[in-house]
């Protein structure tokens, strides 16, 4: 059975080249075929339809393009109609990720390369030979009337190599817990102790107060979190227990001190009921202030100098 329904996949090739031959630009092309190879292999469905939740990042080192350039095709292809992008959580994890619903187009766009995939299968046996010599010397006549490969515009292309974090991986990923409290980096993550103590205790404060978490699986919040804590040093915060004390108290004070950041964050969505890693590194200085102002002594950094009581240090 296994056997049969592998049979029924079409490549990232095969859909790479039908994809050209429907006008898709080389570049954009390798992007659509890598989300509707996997699109194959997906369980998830959102109002009838397979869907397949990714990122750019996730797509980065496997097609060599940055995480922005990936995020403007995955775009561009909505709006030309191979799939509906929503946003919602992905599955045991609050954080809303990006969805792919996948589109009647994309769905043909299959249906053509399998059909291509299963036309080569007949001749496959009787031109073996033939075709291993002449691969040496000359090109397929289809990839040289298109002048462009998937392979030649892929910088890997082993399929051993998943492009996508499936559930198993995102649960090795997901910070572990030790003694129910230590939060761990991801694998993929640089990080240190510090910084690991740094989001842990943060996750602690958010938790009692009852407020949505950080996404402690994304590399965004760890590299947020490690410029802020390079910032806070930078401004002669260099004990982590100070660092943890003073962002403890801008998240006690928030309902004010947001309105005191630029306009981008505080009407973000995710800055309503806590400060996101994000904000916290790129307005640590106008929050430092707006909390001086609000409370002078509050702001002491000094050792011993917090009247934050709320139980975690």
């Amino acid at each position: 059975m296994a056997k049969q329904k592998a049979k029924n996949v079409a490549h990232t090739e095969a859909i790479f080249l039908a994809a050209i031959a429907e006008g898709v630009s080389a570049t954009q092309a390798r992007t659509l075929a890598e989300c509707l190879y996997w699109s194959q292999h997906t369980r998830h469905e959102i109002d009838g339809q397979r869907a397949l939740y990714k990122t750019g990042p996730e797509l980065s080192d496997k097609l060599g393009l940055t995480a922005r350039t990936i995020n403007r095709h995955l775009k561009q292809l909505g709006e030309d109609g191979f799939w509906r992008i929503r946003y919602r959580p992905r599955p045991k994890h609050p954080s809303p990720v990006t969805w792919l619903v996948i589109a009647e187009r994309s769905e043909v766009l299959l249906a053509n390369a399998k059909a291509e995939r299963k036309g080569q299968g007949r001749h496959r046996t009787s031109d073996r030979a033939e075709r291993r010599q002449s691969d040496v010397r000359t090109c397929d006549a289809q990839r040289s009337h298109y002048d462009t490969t998937y392979i030649e515009t892929v910088i890997q292309n082993d399929r051993g190599e998943t492009s996508f974090i499936s559930d198993s991986d995102v649960r090795k990923n997901e910070p572990s817990a030790v003694d129910n409290d230590r939060i761990r980096a991801p694998r993929y993550v640089e990080s240190t102790r510090e910084l690991e103590k740094f989001v842990e205790t943060i996750s602690r404060i958010l938790a009692v107060k009852g407020l949505p978490p950080w996404d402690t699986v994304s590399r965004f919040t760890w590299q947020h979190v490690r410029d802020l804590i390079e910032k806070l040093q930078a401004e002669g915060v260099s004990d982590l227990a100070d660092q943890i004390k003073l962002v403890g108290r801008i998240i006690k004070r928030w309902s004010v001190l947001r309105c005191c950041m630029d306009d981008r964050y505080t009407c973000h969505d995710g800055n309503d009921d806590r400060p996101t890693p994000m904000a916290l590194n790129h307005q640590i200085k106008k929050l430092i202030s707006a909390l001086d102002i609000l409370s002078p002594k509050d702001c002491s950094l000094e050792k011993g100098g917090s009247n934050f009581d709320e139980g975690f240090f």
